[in-house]
């Protein structure tokens, strides 16, 4: 999934009016779309996004009052 398709996709979602329970219907599809086949294929996937969501926050440089 290219970066911030996600949140691409969130929005268009609002724009036709979805409401935050058919957005999470939509994000608990992806589970099917990956292929989970249990709960441990379903916390390895979110361990999966974690990781890679922390890879990317770890480079960004927000120039805060605290040096990295």
């Amino acid at each position: 999934m290219p970066a911030g398709s996600g949140s691409r996709a969130e929005d268009a979602a609002r724009r036709v009016g979805a409401d935050v329970a058919a957005i999470g219907e939509v994000e608990l599809m992806a589970f099917a779309g990956a292929n989970c086949q249990g709960e441990a294929d379903e916390w390895a996937l979110i361990e999966w996004r974690a990781i890679r969501l922390a890879m990317v926050l770890s480079g960004l440089d927000f120039g805060g009052p605290l040096p990295r």
